[in-house]
């Protein structure tokens, strides 16, 4: 939930033991399954929410800000933001404006943490022995200790 740049993954409270991190599944449902599309994309009545194919809707966009240029911001955000993203927005205003971060590069997020999650295997092979052989160390020395003290109370 932390790591999402955008904010999409929220709390849901419908038990109040057991919250659930969840986001939006763009009615995985009835897309899948039933081959429809999304309801808020149905009932939207302006076509402010669209649903498609992603080259599609870049087109859309694209369009729309070229026939409506003082409507738009120069920017389909989405199309590269973070490697491209499933969700392209436009908007009237700057995108930083309505809290959407505008400094995520164009590199995808798994990109930037391949490398550490590559390391995640090593650490969980190497860590737990050489912590145990530390604990190994320090017994045997406490060991060894008490043994001498011992030794030197007897003589």
């Amino acid at each position: 939930m932390v790591a999402c740049p955008f904010g999409a993954l929220g709390y849901e409270y419908s038990d109040a033991l057991s919250p659930a991190v969840r986001k939006c599944t763009m009615c995985y449902q009835k897309v899948v399954q039933e081959g429809g599309i999304p309801a808020c994309a149905q009932i939207c009545p302006t076509k402010a929410t669209i649903f498609g194919k992603r080259s599609d809707l870049i087109e859309v966009a694209r369009g729309r800000i070229r026939s409506q240029p003082g409507k738009y911001t120069n920017l389909v955000y989405g199309e590269n933001e973070a490697g491209g993203t499933s969700w392209l927005y436009l908007s009237a205003v700057p995108f930083d404006q309505i809290g959407l971060p505008i400094n995520l590069g164009k590199t995808p997020i798994p990109e930037l943490t391949r490398d550490w999650l590559l390391a995640v295997p090593l650490v969980l092979i190497t860590w737990p022995p050489l912590l145990l052989g530390f604990r190994s160390l320090f017994r045997r020395r406490e060991q060894i200790a008490e043994e001498e003290a011992k030794n030197r109370k007897v003589v």
